[in-house]
């Protein structure tokens, strides 16, 4: 189990095996909860990592009190590969999952990232993620 607080300190992530639940920081209610491997009923599913990504540019104060909060999630299971995933706090939603060719055991994030995604894809970014693939960097 690990946890962290978002950046304005409005909510936090807190993992444990392969569930992700998003908490009000002042009221301990849930924002958002998300099992990795419910629909593939994959037991060895697992989540190694998460880290807080910014609002798009020009989205404003979007992100401040968890409202524009998106999450990427490292994903590991029974399969040799690793997954990125972009968990949506306010529809409590994965938008994006991308395949990575190793297991993803952590993500280093410029401080300000901002990605946007199309058809799966990292299609346009302000920023860099670098997933460590247990031992190797991409």
């Amino acid at each position: 189990m690990f946890k962290k607080n978002v950046v304005d300190g409005s909510c936090c992530w807190v993992v444990h095996g392969s569930h992700v639940e998003v908490l009000d920081t002042r009221t301990g209610a849930r924002r958002a909860a998300w099992q990795f491997g419910k629909v593939t009923e994959d037991a060895h599913t697992r989540v190694t990592c998460v880290q807080e990504l910014c609002p798009p540019s020009g989205a404003g104060l979007a992100g401040v009190g968890g409202a524009g909060l998106q999450l990427l999630v490292g994903v590991c299971n029974s399969s040799p590969h690793g997954l990125l995933c972009v968990l949506d706090v306010p529809t409590a939603k994965v938008t994006k999952a991308v395949e990575i060719p190793y297991p993803v055991s952590s993500l280093l994030l410029t401080q300000h990232i901002h990605f946007f995604f199309d058809q799966g894809f990292f299609n346009y970014g302000d920023g860099v993620i670098g997933p460590s693939l247990c031992g190797k960097l991409m």
